[in-house]
């Protein structure tokens, strides 16, 4: 079994290391990495032979809609048995051994992320540790709830977002669990935030209402968020 991960990075010099780490396990890491990139990003990836970085070119900044098309297209040219698609702060909770016994069962699975903060007993986040030993408080969004896994050779589209499938009721089997790390410490989610999503949206994205919670969102507006979770529900599920 081949499994291949594809995702789209932007000055992710900080969660690129996290995210390497947390798919070594696949056979393939495809990367498509947006040519603005201004940090040492390519810099991290070229480091690891096992990754293949496809240059993006988006004209206008974060167009989600190009992201998605991009990302469709390098999906069906994959020769893969799976693959998975996840943004550069979403970390799935699988392995080879797990897509094997749902090998007869799914063409497309749905991953349910769970929105992840730094709880006020937890410390420092390193790439060194395990993802799902680190951050084990937060909430799960039903929008975060993402058809991430696709068996390859299927003829479909993923809309902005990677919300849905295109052309589809997007009623997939919830069959793993993952954490969405967009907030997960304030030491890289205000820069991210402001700088790489904020500062970047395209006209597309305000045209059709894309990445809406990224468009007016302030330093302060992150830092409260993530001081309004600093005392969440540990997430059971994560310490099965």
């Amino acid at each position: 079994m081949q499994v291949e991960v594809i995702t789209c990075m932007y000055n992710e010099e900080y969660l690129a290391p996290f995210f390497l780490a947390h798919y070594s396990w696949a056979d393939k890491i495809t990367i498509l990495l947006d040519t603005a990139t201004t940090d040492r990003t390519g810099e991290i990836l070229c480091a690891d032979l096992g990754v293949n970085i496809v240059p993006l070119l988006m004209l206008d900044g974060m167009d989600d809609g190009e992201k998605s098309r991009q990302i469709s297209k390098t999906y069906r040219q994959s020769t893969s048995d799976w693959v998975i698609i996840a943004d550069a702060d979403e970390f799935i909770f699988l392995g080879k051994n797990d897509l094997a016994r749902v090998e007869d069962i799914y063409n497309v699975a749905a991953v349910a992320l769970y929105n992840v903060y730094r709880h006020r007993t937890e410390g420092d986040i390193d790439p060194r540790w395990p993802i799902k030993e680190q951050r084990r408080h937060g909430v799960l969004d039903s929008r975060y709830i993402k058809p991430s896994i696709a068996r390859g050779g299927l003829e479909i589209s993923w809309g902005p977002g990677h919300h849905e499938i295109e052309g589809t009721r997007n009623q997939y089997p919830t069959a793993f669990l993952g954490a969405h790390w967009a907030n997960a410490d304030s030491c890289f989610c205000v820069r991210r935030r402001i700088q790489g999503r904020r500062d970047r949206q395209s006209l597309t994205n305000y045209q059709f209402g894309w990445s809406t919670h990224n468009q007016h969102i302030t330093e302060d507006d992150v830092l409260n968020e993530c001081r309004e979770h600093e005392i969440d529900p540990r997430i059971e599920r994560f310490c099965v």
